[in-house]
């Protein structure tokens, strides 16, 4: 029988007469609006083939559509793996994480947001060997299919690098928030609750805490696509970042933030490392989306510092004549990511890793 406990900030649905008693894996499943994806990715848990005990934490946040309601009906089909968390209004993605993660048993926590899914069986089981068998292993993730959710297609497979190995400091910084997928992240327990201070006020999660484990240990990558992240997904924080130029640049002025406050707490060069990255974003606020002119001009020359070469002739063009070259910025890109992807794999190579 079902159990329904509530405090002042949780609603928690789960079995305790069915639920394993010490999990190995926490699954965190952060939920909002995702009544159209949510049921194929409890499907890509419920098929994992595990020979240690799981728990799914479902942290639904009080979407306005469906999403509470699936996840509760698969809690009662699945009373020994599911746990179903909400409250009594909507509290935010951080919120709503810090709160799955305050619930979470697991000496692992696995990742995957409720529109994403899982697509490998032994995912689990080969993330949980990786990090039984290398104790100073923080981290590992995997390839993941990117799936176009407008145009309902795949559209390539987001890869760290050309094969399993460990990932460097160095090029996951360089790599941005998008070298990782999120739905691919198993990392150990103590990697996020001594998640630093400066991480607090950040919109951007999964990428502050790939650099934190790479700070305290090492980084693995699996190549092998065992997830899919979809892509243009109504709602999502990407569609509400990509769309506003203000929250482009907001995005932008907190990577920044986060790497001037690295560099001051370890003397680490952030920032040099994370150049590419920085002029990748300024840039793409100045030339991918519409603003007025005058708030354009004032955002380009507050930033012209910050562009690489090839980046700042983009913005230029776009400030001084309205001209936008998306296509032409984002063939540029996808050039760069392939030399940067190719370049540390022939490093790592030449280093034996």
């Amino acid at each position: 029988m079902n159990d329904t406990s509530q405090d002042a900030s949780v609603i928690e649905t789960a079995d305790w007469s069915k639920l394993p008693a010490d999990p190995l894996v926490s699954v965190h499943m952060l939920a909002y609006r995702h009544e159209k994806f949510i049921a194929q990715a409890i499907e890509g848990v419920v098929a994992q083939q595990c020979d240690f005990p799981i728990e799914l934490l479902i942290a639904e946040d009080c979407s306005p559509d469906g999403t509470l309601e699936i996840a509760l009906e698969y809690q009662k089909r699945y009373p020994a793996l599911i746990r179903v968390l909400t409250g009594n209004k909507n509290i935010g993605m951080h919120a709503n994480g810090d709160r799955c993660m305050a619930h979470s048993r697991g000496k692992f926590i696995a990742i995957c947001e409720g529109d994403d899914y899982w697509i490998e069986p032994t995912k689990l089981s080969q993330q949980v060997h990786q990090l039984h068998n290398h104790p100073d292993f923080s981290l590992v993730c995997h390839a993941a299919i990117a799936w176009d959710s407008r145009k309902e297609r795949r559209c390539g497979t987001i890869r760290c690098t050309f094969r399993s190995r460990e990932l460097t400091l160095t090029e996951i910084v360089a790599g941005d928030g998008g070298l990782i997928p999120t739905a691919s992240i198993m990392v150990r327990r103590g990697v996020i609750t001594d998640l630093p201070s400066w991480t607090d006020s950040l919109s951007f999660g999964d990428y502050a805490l790939a650099i934190t484990a790479a700070l305290t240990g090492k980084v693995f990558y699996i190549d092998c696509p065992m997830s899919v992240y979809r892509m243009n997904v109504p709602h999502s924080w990407t569609q509400q970042t990509t769309l506003s130029f203000r929250n482009r640049i907001r995005h932008a002025d907190g990577l920044s933030g986060m790497f001037c406050t690295l560099q001051e707490s370890t003397g680490w060069p952030f920032l040099r490392a994370a150049r590419p990255v920085l002029s990748k974003h300024y840039s793409d606020a100045l030339v991918r989306t519409d603003v007025g002119q005058p708030e354009l001009s004032l955002a380009y020359r507050s930033v012209r510092e910050k562009l690489d070469i090839d980046d700042h002739l983009f913005s230029w063009l776009s400030v001084q004549y309205g001209i936008r070259l998306k296509l032409a910025k984002t063939i540029t890109r996808k050039i760069k990511t392939l030399t940067r992807l190719l370049a540390f794999d022939i490093s790592s190579r030449l280093h034996g890793h």
